[in-house]
């Protein structure tokens, strides 16, 4: 599955955190896609593309995008 990822797109972690797209980036053995974002800190995380916009265990989806409605409406760094 394709999925569009925009730099400095935002979103929010299920468990409530903001988030920042870095880049996209390629697993130099398997090949997988990787998207590399940032947090308030900006401390660096990377996470395979499907498990990014994939859900929990318990059905809910990991990372929402954030529209720019609710993000000028939340105080987020």
């Amino acid at each position: 599955m394709a999925y569009e990822v925009t730099k400095g797109a935002r979103y929010k972690h299920y468990k409530g955190n903001y988030y920042t797209i870095v880049s996209m980036a390629t697993h130099t053995e398997t090949m997988d896609g990787l998207v590399i974002y940032k947090d308030k800190n900006n401390n660096i995380w990377a996470r395979p593309v499907e498990m990014f916009f994939g859900y929990t265990d318990d059905g809910v989806k990991r990372f929402v995008l954030i529209d720019e409605e609710e993000e000028a409406n939340e105080d987020i760094d």
